[in-house]
Order: structure tokens, then C-alpha cells, then sequence
């Protein structure tokens, strides 16, 4: 499934990844868990067994599906666009094996790792040619449009994994081969092939061409002091790799020291949601988006969640005290907004596509 989204940060998800394990504390209200109780309910086979749904929350039975009629989503979409893979489960669950992560990534190569591709509905047109060895003439083909590139963001909590697959030589070379298969009728696929793993006879896993792929972002969720510090390394291996990385604060449960952070090129925060959703402190925000600013980093928040500072919305609704003093209220999502202190932040990263 590949669906346009309102995520604020995301104009699509992909999500050819469905079901999970609760590892920390942000997942304790998953709220991709119970969509995937309900989707199922609906008769979608691709959620059948991933979740279940007890009273109101989403429980995962630690089943993940890899639903391959979903892996061209992104070849399929003319406008470039965020995606974000996958709002469903994680991408670099024990479950999920090394091949099928290495479909994704041949996937999103294609997609835009060395820019716009053709979409093979769109066809082609003859124009020119040459004469093969044999003396046959071979019509040169040309797009008759080209699409994209997209950008994707790739979120997980399973940090290590995922830096030692994108470290690795054996890994890389996996991709390589799937962005071959993926770029049939697409682009030049021994070019980005050759792109992502070269073939030169002195290469020892430098960076080349599409290799950390310009287009592709990897982030991790960092809801809480303990969950930031034990991610931080995994992320800081991949970036000092040279892949693009972002963090996500969200749903923010407590307050995070960033410092050592400075690596990310996008910082996202937010409040829970939901049933009983846990209050965030103001401040919380704050923290992110001022080290953001200081160090040159993109910031988004994106939801103040359930709750608000009682100074910023006024009306009914249950009220939470922190230590310091300050209170904030429940008043639902749509009400509680985005705004901090003020003011929207939409803060994105510029995406250098060949």
C-alpha cells in the first residue's frame, strides 16, 4: 500500500512492512497496531494476524508480514514525494531478512537515488538507433516523461541492525543487484548498479555515486532520555557513514539532552495521541527546536498531541501537573494544534538528487 498521508512530514507512506514487537516506552499506545487490528477487521488479508485489539489500544502479536505486491508503489508515482517507510511496523525487525531489506533499498535507488526515473506506464518513443555487431539495427528508446526523484525516510527503533547492514560490503552488494532487477525499464540499470557497489578492482567500500543514497534518510525514534542514549550510537555510525539521518520525538515522554546529536539533518517532535495519551512539557519542544536552530539542523514539530499549556488554549478539559509548575490541559489533538509558542515549524533538509 502506498497511501498519500497527512503526516506532516511525509506526502506518502509505504508500508510493504506490516507488524512489530513493543521494544520501548513510545510503543505502548502504537497507534499503528490497533490500524492494523481494524484494517484486518476489514477483510485486508495483508494485515491478517499482525495485531489485536484489546479495548482501546492495539496489541502486536509479533507476527510481520512482507507484502511484496507493494514493493513498486514508488515506481508507480510521477510527483516526487516523501515517503516514509513504513508507518507499519520497522524495517529492521529480526523478522524482516536481509534480501527483502535489500529489495526496498534497490527500490528506493531507483526511485531517486540518481534522480528523475521512467515510469514504464508512460512508454516510450523511438528516435534514432544504432547497428549491433551482428548488423542488426537496434531503435534507440527514450522516455516519453520521466518521474520523481523521491525522497524517503526510513524510521526504525532497531538502530543497530540497520547501521551494521549499511556498513556492511555483503549488504551493499544485495542492493546493488536489486536496484539491477528494480531498474529494468526505469533507468540505466548497470549504471546505478555500478553506482551503488562499483566494480573497480582497488574498491574497498569507499563512498561512490549512489552509495549512501542521496535520496534516503534514516532516522530512529528518540522519545525519552534512556531511548535517545541508546540509539544515538547506532545513528552516529551511519551518519559519520554519510547517510542522511533524522530523529523522531515523538511521542515525546520526557525530556532529551540532544547534545551529541549535532550529526541529524532533521529533528521531529510531537505529543502523543489517542486514547489516555500521555502529556508532554512544552519545554520539552522547546529543547528540541532550540538545539535544532543552534547547530543548523531542520526542525518540524508536528503535533502538540492531546495536550496543550493551559496559557496557549482555553475551555474544559483534565488538567496535568508538572514539577516545575507548569500545567497543561487536554483538549484533543485538533485543538491542542501545532503551534509552539506561536508559531509553525516546518522545518525540511535540502535533498541534493543528482
Amino acid at each position: 500500500m502506498a497511501e498519500n498521508t497527512r503526516i506532516e512530514w511525509a506526502t506518502h507512506t509505504w508500508t510493504p512492512i506490516v507488524g512489530c514487537d513493543a521494544v520501548s516506552p513510545a510503543c505502548a499506545k502504537c497507534y499503528a497496531a490497533l490500524m492494523a487490528a481494524r484494517l484486518e477487521s476489514m477483510g485486508q488479508e495483508k494485515y491478517r494476524g499482525v495485531a489485536v485489539r484489546v479495548g482501546n489500544v492495539g496489541k502486536w502479536t509479533g507476527k510481520v508480514t512482507f507484502w511484496e505486491p507493494d514493493l513498486v508503489k514508488p515506481l508507480t508515482v510521477r510527483k516526487p514525494g516523501r515517503w516514509f517507510l513504513t508507518s507499519m511496523g520497522d524495517v529492521a525487525h529480526d523478522l524482516v531478512t536481509d534480501a527483502q531489506l535489500a529489495e526496498l533499498f534497490g527500490v528506493m535507488a531507483v526511485a531517486g537515488a540518481a534522480g528523475p526515473f521512467h515510469r514504464e506506464q508512460d512508454g516510450v518513443t523511438e528516435r534514432g538507433g544504432w547497428t549491433s555487431s551482428d548488423g542488426a539495427w537496434v531503435p534507440a528508446k527514450w522516455p516519453n516523461m520521466l518521474s520523481g526523484p523521491h525522497t524517503f525516510l526510513v524510521l526504525t527503533k532497531r538502530v543497530d541492525r540497520l547501521a551494521d547492514l549499511l556498513l556492511g560490503h555483503s549488504f551493499r552488494r544485495m542492493v546493488s543487484e536489486a536496484a539491477y532487477r528494480w531498474a529494468h525499464n526505469r533507468t540505466t540499470a548497470g549504471a546505478i548498479a555500478d553506482s551503488i557497489l562499483p566494480p573497480w578492482s582497488d574498491f574497498r567500500g569507499e563512498a561512490s555515486g549512489c552509495w549512501p543514497m542521496r535520496n534516503v534518510f534514516i532516522g530512529c525514534t528518540a522519545e525519552d532520555q534512556e531511548q535517545a542514549d541508546l540509539r544515538r550510537a547506532g545513528m552516529q555510525r551511519i551518519a559519520a557513514a554519510g547517510w542522511q539521518t533524522f530523529a523522531s520525538y515523538e511521542p515525546a515522554l520526557g525530556p532529551v539532552n540532544w547534545g551529541g546529536w549535532q550529526f541529524l539533518r532533521q529533528l521531529i517532535s510531537g505529543g502523543e495521541s489517542g486514547w489516555k495519551a500521555r502529556p508532554s512539557h512544552p519545554d520539552w519542544y522547546r529543547g528540541a527546536r532550540d538545539f535544532a536552530e543552534a547547530h543548523g539542523i531542520a526542525y518540524l514539530h508536528k503535533q502538540n498531541g492531546e495536550w496543550v499549556s493551559v496559557s496557549e488554549v482555553a475551555g474544559p478539559g483534565a488538567h496535568h501537573h508538572f514539577p516545575d509548575g507548569a500545567t497543561v490541559r487536554r483538549v484533543g489533538k485538533k485543538a491542542a494544534g501545532r503551534l509552539l509558542d506561536g508559531r509553525t515549524h516546518d522545518g525540511f533538509p535540502e535533498v541534493a538528487h543528482a
